[in-house]
C-alpha cells in the first residue's frame, strides 16, 4: 500500500506515505479497537446508560478547540518552515494550550451544573470525569512536532501503548459489571497515560527537549493571530459534528442518543483516512505552494483518492448496514440502522471537508475555514429543530448529511476564492489515469 499511495501522489519521498501508514495504524487501532470494545460496553451498559456515556463526551468534544486554539496546522506549518527557534514553537503552543484547557475546564463545569446537575446528576458527574481531561490534551504539542518531521511512529507507539493499558481496565470493568461512570474514569486514564508517555519521551528523547521549551510573547502573538479564525472554526466544527446528540437527548432522551451514537461511531470509523492522509500529506503540500501547477496537481490526485474511497464506503455500508447493527449491537439497538444507512453517505462531503480546510490553511483563507463551519453548524441546528421531532434520531441523520454537504461543497459557490476548490473536487472525479497526466 506504502507503494501505491507513494506512486500515485508522487509526493516526492517514501517517507510520507510510510508515516500515512503509521497514522492509519494508530487512528485505526485507535477506533477499531475503541469500537469493538465500545460494543462490548453498548451491549453491557444498554441504550439509556450507554447514551449517557456518549452524551458526557459530546458535551466535552464541544469544548475541547479551546484547548486546540486552532494551533494543530499552524504549529505543525511553523515548524516545517523553520522560521521561528523550535523550543520557543513548542513551548509557547504547549503554554498556550494548557491556558485554553484550563478555561475550557472552567467553563465545562459551569455549564453542566447549570445544564445538568438538578435533573441528571449521573450525567453530571460523567461530563466533570471526562472534563480533566482537557488538561492532557495540551500535551499534543509533542505529537505535532513528530508529524511535521514524519515520525509518528514514534507517538504510535507511544499513545498505544496507553490505549492498551487503559483497554485492560476497561475489560476488568466489564468482566466485574461496573456502573457507567467507571468507563468515564477509563477514558480518562486512556487520555492521561498518553501525555504522560509523549512528556516523558520530550524529557528524555526529543530532539527538542522538554527542559528547553521556553514561552515567547511575540511567537504567541504571531500564532494567535494566525489561529484565532480556525479557533471558532474547530469550535463550530466540532459543536455540529456532537450538537445533533445533545439535542437528541434533551429532546428524546439518553436510550435515543444510545442508538444515535452507535451508528456514528461507525462512520467515525471511516474519518480516520482523511485525516492521516492530509495530516501526512500537509509537510509536502506547504512545500509545493510556491509552484502553482505542482500544488494543484497534489491537491487533485489527494481529492480523488478521498472521493473514491469515500463513495466505496457509503455503497458497502448502505447495502450491509442492518448486518453491521444487528451483529454489533444486538436487537436492543436496531434503531440505529436506518441512522447508519444515512449517516455514511456525510463520509463523502467529510472527506472533502478535512482536505480544503487543509488547503484554506496553506493558503492563509482561515477566516473562509470559519464562515463555511458556521454555515454547517446554522443549518445543522435549525434542520435538527425541524426533522428530530418529526423524523427522530433519522432525522438527525439527515440534518448532519445535508449540513455537510453545505458546509464542505456549497459554500464554495458563495466565496470567489474558494470556488475554484468545487473545481478541484470535480477533476479529482477524473479516472486515476487521467489524474496522474494532469
Amino acid at each position: 500500500m506504502t507503494t501505491i499511495v507513494h506512486k500515485f501522489l508522487r509526493l516526492g519521498s517514501s517517507k510520507i506515505a510510510t508515516n500515512i501508514l503509521w497514522l492509519l495504524f494508530d487512528k485505526g487501532l485507535r477506533i477499531g479497537s475503541g469500537l469493538i470494545i465500545g460494543i462490548w460496553i453498548a451491549r453491557h451498559l444498554g441504550p439509556d446508560q450507554f447514551g449517557k456515556l456518549n452524551y458526557g463526551q459530546a458535551f466535552i468534544a464541544i469544548f475541547s478547540a479551546f484547548v486546540s486554539l486552532g494551533l494543530d496546522t499552524t504549529l505543525v506549518r511553523e515548524i516545517v518552515r523553520g522560521e521561528y527557534e523550535k523550543s520557543k514553537l513548542l513551548g509557547t503552543g504547549f503554554l498556550l494550550r494548557l491556558f485554553g484547557a484550563v478555561i475550557a475546564l472552567i467553563i465545562v463545569i459551569a455549564a453542566a451544573f447549570g445544564l445538568e446537575y438538578a435533573q441528571d446528576q449521573q450525567s453530571f458527574g460523567i461530563i466533570l470525569i471526562l472534563g480533566f481531561g482537557l488538561i492532557f490534551q495540551s500535551v499534543d504539542v509533542v505529537d505535532l512536532y513528530l508529524q511535521a518531521h514524519l515520525r509518528s511512529k514514534i507517538s504510535v507507539i507511544l499513545k498505544n501503548t496507553a490505549l492498551l493499558l487503559s483497554s485492560l481496565f476497561k475489560v476488568y470493568l466489564l468482566l466485574n459489571d461496573y456502573p457507567v461512570s467507571y468507563f468515564a474514569l477509563a477514558i480518562l486514564l486512556d487520555m492521561g497515560l498518553a501525555a504522560m508517555f509523549l512528556l516523558g519521551y520530550s524529557y528524555k528523547s526529543l530532539a527538542v527537549r522538554l527542559s528547553s521549551w521556553q514561552w515567547d510573547a511575540t511567537i504567541a502573538k504571531s500564532l494567535m493571530q494566525s489561529s484565532w479564525p480556525l479557533i471558532i472554526s474547530a469550535l463550530t466544527v466540532i459543536a455540529y459534528m456532537r450538537v445533533d446528540q445533545l439535542m437528541i437527548k434533551n429532546m428524546l432522551g439518553s436510550a435515543s442518543v444510545g442508538n444515535y451514537s452507535a451508528a456514528v461511531r461507525i462512520t467515525e470509523l471511516f474519518s480516520i483516512l482523511p485525516v492521516v492522509i492530509t495530516n501526512s500529506v500537509f509537510p509536502s503540500l506547504v512545500s509545493a505552494y510556491k509552484d502553482t501547477l505542482l500544488y494543484h496537481k497534489k491537491l487533485v490526485k489527494l481529492y480523488s483518492i478521498l472521493i473514491y474511497s469515500s463513495i466505496i464506503l457509503a455503497i458497502v455500508t448502505t447495502f450491509l448496514s442492518p448486518l453491521i447493527i444487528s451483529l454489533l449491537y444486538g436487537q436492543q439497538y436496531q434503531e440505529a440502522t436506518p441512522v447508519l444507512t444515512i449517516h455514511v453517505w456525510s463520509t463523502i462531503f467529510i472527506f472533502l471537508g478535512v482536505a480544503s480546510s487543509q488547503q484554506l490553511v496553506i493558503e492563509g483563507q482561515t477566516k473562509v475555514t470559519l464562515y463555511r463551519t458556521v454555515l454547517g453548524l446554522t443549518s445543522n441546528i435549525i434542520l435538527n429543530v425541524i426533522l428530530i421531532p418529526g423524523y427522530g434520531i433519522n432525522g438527525a441523520a439527515i440534518a448532519t448529511l445535508i449540513s455537510y454537504a453545505i458546509s464542505s461543497f456549497l459554500s464554495n459557490f458563495i466565496f470567489r476564492s474558494t470556488q475554484s476548490i468545487n473545481l478541484l473536487y470535480l477533476k479529482g472525479i477524473l479516472p486515476p489515469r487521467e489524474i496522474n497526466n494532469i
